[in-house]
C-alpha cells in the first residue's frame, strides 16, 4: 500500500515536471516566434526607407561644387602647432568663458594664409556643395572635419584683426562667411559627423561675434542682416537629415556585411578604441544581420519622432531610449555601438541653438545701446523696440535671462542640464568635455 502511493506520487511529480517543461518551452517557443516575427517586420520596414543616392540626389558637377575650391583651400593651409595655440587664445582670468588673443601673431598667420582665406570665400559664396560621391557609398564620412574647424578658426581670426582696425561691418561679413561654410558642412555630406562640424563651426563663429561687438558700436544695418543669417539656420532640419542619412549608411554597410561574408564569418565593428567582434560564435551571421538591422531600425525611427522636439520636451524619452539600449542582446551588437551615438544629438543640437539666440538678441541689445545710449534694464524693455520679438530659450522655453552688470550686461541659456545656474558658464572644453557639468550657456559683454 506504502508502496503504491511512493509510485503514484512519483508519478504526480514527473507529470508536473512534464508539464512545468512543456509550458517553459511552449512560452519560450511562443516568445521566439514573436521575436522572429519583429525582426522580420522591422526588417522589412527598413526596405522601405530612402537610400543615401536617394537623400543626396544626383552628383554635383566639378565646376558647381564648392567641396572642391574647400579642398584646394585646406590643402593651401600652413598652420603650425604654434599657430593653432595663437588662433586658440588663451583663457581670460577676468573673464570666464573669454579668450585673449595675441593681435600681431594673428596677423602673422592671416598673411601667411591669404591665398585658403581668399579660397573659402570663393566655396562660402557657391550654392551647391557635396562632400560625397553617391557611387562611392563605403566612403561615408566627412575626413576634412579638422580642416573645416580650422579654417573656421582662421577665418574669424581676421575677423577679430578687422574689428582691432575699427572695421566693424567687415568683420561681421567676414563672420557671415564662417557661418555658410558651416552650413555647406552640414549640406554637403549629411550625417552626424558633418552635423557636429557644423556646430563647431559657428561656435567659433558665435565666439568672433562676442570679441568684435565688445565695446563696439554696431550699425542697425550691419547688425540686422547678421541676425537674419542666423535666424536662418535650422538645425532642426539638419539634425532630422543626418539622422536619415544614419540610418540609410547603417542599413547600407549592413546589407553588404551580409551579402559579402561567409556565413559564420565574424568582423569588426565600432570606433577604433571600442571594436565588437561580431557576432557571438556560434550564431550565424545572417541571424546576426537581420537582428542587428531590426534594432536600428526600431530604434532610430523612435529617434526621428522625437527629433523634432526641444530637448527640454523630450529627455525624459531620451534618457528611456538609453536605458533600453544598453539591453540590446549581443548578437546586435553593432546597434549597441552605433545608437548610443545618436541620443546625444539633440542635446548637442539645441546647444547650438541656443547659442544662436543668444547672438540675435545680443546683437540687438548692441543696436539699443547705440539707438538710446545705454542697455535696457530688461528684455521686456528691448522687446518694445526691437524688431526681432520674443527671444526664446530652447532649454526653458522661456526668454533668455538676461541682467545688468556694471557697464555691460550678462544674457544667458539654462543649457542641457536645464537648471538655471545664475549665468555660472560650463568653462572651456578639456578633452571634448566642459570643466563643469552643470552650467549655463552665457553671453557677457563687459561695455
Amino acid at each position: 500500500m506504502t508502496s503504491n502511493r511512493g509510485v503514484r506520487a512519483l508519478r504526480v511529480i514527473g507529470l508536473a515536471l512534464l508539464m512545468g517543461v512543456l509550458v517553459v518551452s511552449g512560452y519560450g517557443g511562443w516568445r521566439l516566434y514573436k521575436g522572429l516575427k519583429w525582426v522580420k517586420e522591422q526588417n522589412a520596414r527598413g526596405d522601405e526607407f530612402p537610400t543615401l543616392e536617394e537623400l543626396l540626389g544626383p552628383p554635383t558637377p566639378d565646376e558647381e561644387n564648392a567641396a572642391l575650391v574647400y579642398q584646394q583651400a585646406f590643402d593651401a593651409f600652413d598652420l603650425t602647432d604654434e599657430d593653432e595655440k595663437v588662433l586658440s587664445g588663451e583663457s581670460d582670468p577676468h573673464h570666464p568663458g573669454r579668450y585673449i588673443y595675441d593681435v600681431p601673431k594673428l596677423a602673422a598667420v592671416i598673411a601667411k594664409n591669404e591665398r585658403s582665406l581668399a579660397l573659402l570665400q570663393q566655396a562660402a559664396a557657391m550654392p551647391k556643395c557635396q562632400f560625397f560621391d553617391p557611387a562611392q557609398t563605403l566612403g561615408y564620412g566627412f575626413g576634412s572635419a579638422f580642416a573645416m574647424r580650422n579654417a573656421a578658426r582662421v577665418q574669424t581670426a581676421q575677423a577679430r584683426l578687422l574689428a582691432e582696425r575699427g572695421q566693424i561691418a567687415q568683420a561681421l561679413s567676414t563672420v557671415g562667411v564662417c557661418l555658410d561654410f558651416g552650413e555647406h558642412a552640414a549640406a554637403g555630406r549629411p550625417s552626424l559627423m558633418s552635423l557636429l562640424v557644423c556646430t563647431i563651426v559657428q561656435r567659433i563663429a558665435l565666439r568672433g561675434v562676442e570679441h568684435i561687438i565688445e565695446g563696439q558700436h554696431c550699425s542697425r544695418v550691419v547688425s540686422a542682416q547678421l541676425s537674419t543669417r542666423l535666424a536662418e539656420i535650422d538645425l532642426v532640419r539638419s539634425s532630422m537629415r543626418a539622422l536619415e542619412a544614419e540610418r540609410a549608411w547603417s542599413l547600407l554597410m549592413l546589407d553588404r556585411i551580409g551579402h559579402e561574408q561567409a556565413p559564420y564569418e565574424q568582423v569588426n565593428w565600432g570606433r577604433r578604441d571600442k571594436q565588437v567582434h561580431w557576432p557571438p560564435r556560434p550564431l550565424p551571421l545572417r541571424w546576426a544581420v537581420a537582428s542587428t538591422k531590426a534594432h536600428l531600425v526600431y530604434y532610430m525611427n523612435e529617434y526621428l519622432e522625437l527629433a523634432p522636439l526641444p530637448y527640454r520636451q523630450s529627455h525624459n524619452e531620451w534618457n528611456a531610449l538609453d536605458a533600453e539600449i544598453k539591453m540590446i542582446p549581443a548578437i546586435a551588437g553593432p546597434a549597441r555601438v552605433v545608437l548610443p551615438t545618436l541620443v546625444r544629438t539633440v542635446p548637442k543640437r539645441d546647444e547650438a541653438r541656443a547659442r544662436i539666440t543668444l547672438c540675435i538678441v545680443a546683437l540687438d541689445l548692441k543696436v539699443h545701446k547705440d539707438d538710446h545710449g545705454g542697455y535696457p534694464q530688461t528684455l521686456d524693455e528691448l522687446a518694445e523696440s526691437s524688431e526681432q520679438g520674443y527671444a526664446e530659450d530652447v532649454f526653458s522655453g522661456e526668454r533668455l535671462k538676461y541682467r545688468r552688470e556694471g557697464e555691460g550686461f550678462i544674457l544667458y541659456s539654462f543649457g542641457k542640464d536645464l537648471d538655471d545656474d545664475g549665468g555660472l558658464p560650463l568653462g572651456r572644453e578639456v578633452n571634448g568635455k566642459p570643466e563643469r557639468d552643470n552650467g549655463d550657456l552665457v553671453w557677457r559683454c563687459s561695455k
